[in-house]
């Protein structure tokens, strides 16, 4: 049965001469992987993060639909043209790839991430847009931590802010931990944290996330964060 509806591109791989398999995250269905005949002739909108409308086929017992248009909707103009944000797009991919499993419609996860998307290509500045997102990002997947008035530490496995130190837990704290508990309501940490900052809140996502790993893209990001 012919189906639409609205996606953003996550990954594509070579299938044949001609085709490609392409991963998107879909408003309507969430993960969805389909073969796009004929794609390598026409792939002006399927690139990483590209935010189009899908015309496609899928039976009910197959996990693979078949592809027959991907319109883009939005132009990402900037994120292409720009190396830095494309540098940022490489890496938020890496990350959506491995946190987003499911298969069912979340539209709320779906708006935040067009929103991010059109955010990244129209700011001009985006040195802290890594840091922002991995942080308003642990909202849509259930990890983002309790906050506290006095947050003297953070404790990483337990996803909390808090005043008193806990033996045998792993935890941040001091400088670092007023830091990221200011990114987390918003305000950007100072420049001079900005990568440790990164590498706490990737050592947050590997604890709460089965086998997540950034190493192909991070080397990559840490550069954007001297942007």
């Amino acid at each position: 049965m012919k189906q639409s509806d609205q996606g953003i591109v996550l990954h594509r791989t070579a299938y044949s001469e001609s085709s490609l398999i392409v991963t998107c995250y879909t408003k309507g269905a969430g993960i969805q992987k389909f073969i796009f005949q004929g794609a390598k002739k026409k792939t002006h909108s399927i690139f990483p993060l590209s935010i189009c409308e899908l015309i496609y086929y899928k039976r009910p017992d197959s996990d693979l639909g078949k592809l027959t248009e991907a319109s883009a909707v939005y132009p990402l103009n900037q994120i292409v043209a720009n190396p830095i944000k494309s540098s940022i797009a490489f890496f938020l991919v890496d990350v959506l790839k491995q946190t987003l499993h499911t298969n069912q419609s979340e539209e709320d996860v779906y708006n935040f991430l067009v929103d991010q998307i059109k955010l990244l290509n129209e700011s001009e500045a985006i040195g802290n847009f890594p840091l922002q997102f991995l942080a308003k990002f642990t909202e849509y997947i259930g990890i983002f931590p309790s906050l506290c008035e006095d947050p003297q530490y953070f404790n990483l496995m337990e996803g909390e802010f808090h005043s008193m130190f806990k033996p045998g837990e792993i935890e941040v704290h001091g400088e670092e931990c007023q830091h990221l508990f200011r990114l987390f309501q918003g305000e950007n940490p100072a420049p001079e944290f900005k990568k440790d900052i990164l590498q706490i809140l990737l050592h947050y996502y590997k604890i709460h996330t089965p086998r997540f790993d950034v190493t192909n893209s991070l080397e990559i990001i840490e550069e954007t964060l001297k942007a």
